[in-house]
């Protein structure tokens, strides 16, 4: 059986249209067993497009929900409607996804809310992430000498024009962050805010990798082959847990970068627990 979505069932503003702005009316999905978007008002001097996520009040509490198409009931005064509490900073949900949360809703006969929930972050992963205090080399005072010992020195020494956290900085030097928080009290070094959230730098493609074993160079070079061939293959590497495929893979990974500049690579890394170690290499 094939079910079509119609217009009647997903009559809604394209994302791209203007957000709307503050004071006016829109609906709200909350990720709740709920048929329905709600009614509410935006706070001053905040506009919020369809997709946007907000925490809005719900009962005695506030509650993460979805800016959702629809057209609000102008017949209800605007005394009586709540204000959001807050549009968060999350990247908005698409077009796409929220057609396929109704599309799901209709089809299953489900409350949308119900969906949305399967879909929606927890409350944390919505939050914008939390500022982080770096220290840059700053300008003493004058007429406030500093009396310099060895650690001292050595934070200065190591720290720069990048900013860097007290506990980074503090490890580069090889000294407590005591030291480091001491000498941003006297001025010798600068506080700055660190994005939380960098973009990746670029690969250094000319960086050397771990010494491969001989059936990992064969493999190796059995792939970036198909890359400087321009041939599309499917390969899989056969060994056990910690014999050194990733290793392999990004051989590959980097012979398709630099073949080139403009290309893309995506790996999909099995379990979570080796992210931190991949991003890291």
């Amino acid at each position: 059986m094939t079910v079509s979505k119609t217009p009647e069932d997903f009559s809604r503003l394209p994302l791209g249209d203007a957000p709307a702005s503050a004071g006016e009316r829109v609906k709200v999905l909350f990720p709740l067993p709920l048929f329905k978007a709600y009614d509410y008002l935006l706070p001053p001097g905040v506009t919020a497009e369809i997709g946007a996520f907000v925490k809005a009040p719900f009962g005695p509490r506030e509650v993460f929900g979805v800016v959702w198409h629809g057209q609000p009931d102008q017949s209800v005064p605007a005394a009586k409607l709540k204000t959001i509490a807050e549009v968060l900073a999350a990247p908005p949900l698409s077009a796409d996804l929220i057609d396929f949360i109704d599309w799901t809703a209709h089809y299953t006969m489900f409350p949308a809310g119900s969906v949305l929930r399967m879909v929606m972050r927890s409350g944390d992963g919505l939050a914008a992430p939390a500022s982080q205090t770096g220290y840059v080399l700053g300008v003493p005072p004058e007429g406030a000498p500093i009396r310099m010992t060895p650690q001292r020195q050595a934070v200065l020494d190591a720290a720069g024009a990048e900013p860097k956290s007290a506990s980074a900085l503090a490890a580069a030097a090889g000294v407590s962050d005591a030291v480091v928080r001491g000498l941003a009290k006297l001025g010798a070094l600068a506080r700055v805010e660190i994005d939380p959230d960098p973009a990746f730098a670029e690969p250094d493609l000319t960086r050397p990798g771990y010494d491969l074993s001989e059936d990992q160079q064969f493999a190796a070079e059995q792939l970036c082959r198909h890359i400087e061939n321009g041939q599309h293959a499917t390969t899989l590497i056969d060994g056990v847990t910690g014999s050194g495929k990733t290793e392999v893979y990004l051989e590959a990974a980097a012979a398709a970068l630099a073949r080139d500049a403009s290309a893309q690579v995506v790996i999909l890394i099995p379990e979570i627990a080796l992210t931190l170690p991949f991003l890291k290499r």
